[in-house]
């Protein structure tokens, strides 16, 4: 699940909360996960991670527009083993700049992702 979908989840929990200090401690879950997903979004990327965000760009992909994985892979080519480019779409949903639809069936940018990748 992303990052945002937990702290979303986390605010909803504490929207149904009747305790204020349950309501406090969700409240400061979601913040801590936004935290840490806005810091590892702006560190720096790994070569990996750079590749795998050019290959929606190069696929043309806007924020929200799926991409089938086997895309990716067909794209991602032999530039190294298929492995490091399953790793980096893990750290970059991590990061909350990709994300998997609702189904696991593809991934899409997400608005900092794009932004990330046309950088």
């Amino acid at each position: 699940m992303s990052s945002l979908k937990q702290a979303r989840a986390l605010v909803e929990r504490a929207k149904a909360a009747a305790n204020v200090n349950e309501k406090v401690a969700l409240l400061d879950q979601a913040i801590a996960i936004l935290e840490a997903a806005t810091a590892s979004s702006s560190a720096a990327l790994t070569w990996q991670q750079k590749d795998v965000l050019s290959l929606f760009r190069e696929w043309g992909a806007r924020p929200g527009q799926d991409v089938p994985p086997n895309s990716l892979a067909t794209k991602w080519g032999t530039r190294a083993p298929l492995a490091d480019m399953w790793a980096a779409l893990d750290a970059l949903e991590a990061a909350g700049l990709v994300q998997r639809n609702a189904s696991d069936t593809a991934y899409s940018l997400t608005e900092a992702g794009f932004d990330r990748g046309n950088a």
